[in-house]
């Protein structure tokens, strides 16, 4: 621990920078310190790590003095051994928006002094069990599981799936029975437009809708059918009805007049 936090400050102060201001191409600035610069890129050393850049994104780099800047200048002050100075850093970074920075001289001082509150509270630790401990290793020791975003215990967690399984199931429930509900109602509509289409088509009962009503030649009633009743399905004949007498000629006195008789009828003679 205590080598890994020097060697991170030491990496941090052992760069010859300047402080930055790199303007880009269309507008915008970054604000750093320049580590490396080429003819083709340019490396900038920002607060959350380091950012290169081509040199065809840079309009112009003027120098000026950086938070990042003092703290480098501030941490080469601090004495090796110094906790107090250590901490004093770590709260001028945070107040400088250096959450790194801040974070590595916090880390120093912890591996100064283990048990110092400060520093291991600015680091996310809780003290449990009489030690410090990351917050997740304290939710552990304390007998509770991660769970969806939180730390829960085991018995918890189960009832939170019994439960969100019996959720599931009446959603289930629900949506087949409104998917029920909507096949009903469908052939339901699809009846009543059946029926209304029975309505519009002709009855059965209405006249002439199976045949022609005629009297046949003895007098009986009866549906005449043109391609039921006919052999050639030629239309209902003409029934044949019963010739008329005509009345006899009289003569002036009153007498019945002789009726001529009817020339018998010759063949006709054929052309040669």
């Amino acid at each position: 621990m205590k080598a890994w936090g020097a060697l991170v400050l030491v990496t941090t102060m052992s760069v010859v920078v300047e402080a930055d201001d790199i303007y880009l191409v269309g507008g915008g600035k970054i604000s750093g310190e320049v580590v490396e610069r080429t003819p083709g890129r340019i490396v900038v050393e920002t607060g959350p790590g380091r950012l290169t850049l081509p040199m065809s994104r840079v309009t112009r780099v003027e120098a000026g003095r950086s938070a990042l800047y003092e703290f480098q200048e501030r941490a080469r002050a601090v004495k090796a051994g110094d906790v107090d100075g250590w901490l004093a850093l770590g709260r001028w970074a945070d107040q400088s928006s250096l959450g790194t920075q801040a974070r590595e001289a916090y880390q120093r001082a912890v591996a100064l002094d283990p048990a110092n509150a400060e520093a291991n509270a600015a680091l996310g630790r809780v003290h449990a069990d009489g030690r410090w401990m990351s917050q997740e290793d304290a939710y552990r020791a304390q007998g509770l599981v991660p769970f969806e975003g939180s730390w829960v215990s085991p018995a918890e967690r189960e009832a939170a799936r019994r439960d969100r399984s019996e959720a599931d199931l009446s959603d289930r429930a629900a949506r087949e029975a409104d998917a029920r509900v909507r096949e009903a109602e469908a052939r339901a509509r699809a009846a009543e437009a059946e029926a209304e289409r029975a309505e519009a088509q002709p009855s059965s009962q209405e006249p002439y809708a199976e045949g022609i009503p005629y009297l046949p030649y003895g007098g009986m009633g009866g549906v005449y059918h043109p391609h039921r009743d006919h052999p050639r399905g030629h239309p209902r004949p003409t029934p044949p009805t019963t010739p008329v007498p005509r009345p006899r000629p009289t003569s002036l006195n009153g007498s019945a007049a002789e009726t001529p008789a009817t020339p018998a009828p010759t063949a006709p003679v054929k052309k040669r």
